[in-house]
């Protein structure tokens, strides 16, 4: 993932950070979680899984609070689909809503 110079500077400065879902090459389950880095975190997930992973999608947003109360509100909604800690049974479709 090419960012332009400087940009993980910025997004720090400016405090963003990003939600993000990670999934398998299957599409299913979802992992959602929140970085500064999300190529850096996504790697780190990526060494501790024997299965492929990729990383579907994210979003920058202003403040870690942001972050926090969308991915609370995402466990919380799925709480019934959660198969382990921030792994989710949901379809990536249902997920990105």
């Amino acid at each position: 993932m090419r960012r332009p110079h400087g940009f993980l500077e910025f997004t720090e400065r400016q405090g963003f950070h990003c939600l993000y879902l990670v999934t398998t090459e299957s599409g299913a389950p979802v992992k959602v979680g929140i970085a500064v880095d999300p190529a850096h975190r996504f790697a780190s997930i990526q060494s501790s899984n024997f299965i492929p992973l990729r990383l579907h999608r994210f979003w920058w947003l202003p403040g870690r609070l942001i972050s926090a109360r969308i991915e609370t509100a995402f466990k919380q909604h799925f709480v019934a689909r959660c198969i382990r800690g921030e792994w989710f049974d949901v379809p990536l479709s249902v997920a990105e809503e």
